[in-house]
């Protein structure tokens, strides 16, 4: 068995993963209990972090499942276009979990089909995960989750995990041996603009940024509170601060290749454009990627582009903000007439 495992983790390497492990199902069971502890540190922690309960026992909704494979993308080699930093949130620009012409997507392609040659029963889920990836990651041996809530390789935190559950029993560790967070050091829960980062290991869902311009929206929670609205910033969608304030990242984003697509469809993600949009062009143009916020709640870019050029306002937004007034979405309007209050735009 120890054959196959290596023969899996040398196929995912000649993909291009930048590691791979083998944990046996049974090894996330303990998240579980972690994620009743994580509940109870903050405010509404049920509600927020229930629904994640399901990770622990991925076997409960497939019997066979026996094991689990973990591999990883490095995304350090990525370039970021300059106009989007700050606005965007790194690993949305370059995620590649649903976008076919992402070197992400062809490999995880590419390993469940070498899975199924071997005679391996296997299942994976691309957008939220077949278990707790990070969980995983870090009890394959691959790096270590951080005080940020992050997971760490040697490459630092650009990276996106992807599992899969398999009927074979196999266990492969890897040994990545990395210096943990040291305890005086907390700039991660300094620098985060809404204080969702409460203390190592603990964040308030509902008060992440990252949360807060995308899928917060989905879970009803569109509407960003009068204090998240100024702590939020120029963000349009996710955030990175807690990332890029982390010493273990310094260096580590060396960048040298264009995602696909990203620098054609970059002027379409600044704000004055997103206003400038109607539905159906969003729905079209950025939808497909930024898939966090689903297409019954298009609104939620604009409210989001309202915020970003709120508090980064100039005499330049003036017209664009009003162009909010005349939305067909009354939240919009309301939000826009808000913002035109807030800066003495005559409407």
């Amino acid at each position: 068995m120890k054959e196959l495992a290596l023969q899996i983790k040398e196929k995912a390497l000649s993909l291009g993963y930048a590691g791979c492990g083998i944990i046996k199902v049974d090894d996330v069971a303990e998240y579980g209990v972690k994620l009743k502890e994580r509940m109870s540190r903050v405010r509404f922690g049920k509600l927020q972090f229930g629904q994640f309960k399901k990770f622990a026992k991925p076997q409960k909704a497939n019997k066979w499942a026996k094991s689990i494979i973990v591999v990883l993308n490095d995304n350090t080699g990525y370039n970021i276009p300059e106009k989007l930093k700050g606005l965007y949130g790194k690993d949305y620009l370059i995620d590649g979990r649903l976008d076919s012409k992402s070197d992400g997507f062809m490999r995880r392609v590419a390993l469940t089909k070498y899975l199924k040659e071997l005679g391996i029963k296997s299942s994976n889920e691309p957008r939220f995960g077949i278990t707790a990836l990070r969980w995983a990651a870090d009890k394959a041996g691959l790096g270590i989750v951080r005080a940020n809530n992050f997971f760490y390789s040697e490459n630092g935190s650009a990276i996106t995990i992807d599992a899969w559950i398999i009927d074979e029993e196999l266990e492969l560790i890897d040994a990545v041996e990395l210096r943990k967070c040291p305890e005086h050091c907390g700039k991660c829960i300094e620098a985060c603009p809404t204080k969702a980062l409460q203390a190592p290991f603990t964040t308030s869902l509902f008060d992440c940024v990252s949360f807060i311009t995308t899928i917060s929206v989905e879970n009803g929670l569109g509407m960003p509170s009068k204090k998240h609205v100024n702590e939020i910033g120029c963000r349009v969608y996710g955030c990175d601060i807690c990332q890029d304030v982390c010493p273990f990242n310094k260096d580590k984003w060396i960048g040298g290749s264009d995602f696909p697509g990203l620098n054609e469809m970059a002027d379409k993600l600044l704000p004055e454009r997103i206003m400038a949009m109607d539905y159906s062009e969003i729905e079209r143009e950025l939808a497909p990627k930024f898939w966090y916020i689903g297409v019954r709640n298009l609104w939620k870019w604009k409210i989001n582009a309202l915020v970003a050029m709120s508090n980064a306002y100039s005499d330049a937004y003036e017209d664009v903000i009003k162009l909010g007034l005349t939305d067909t979405e009354l939240r919009v309007r309301r939000f826009a007439k808000k913002v035109c209050k807030k800066h003495a735009i005559n409407y």
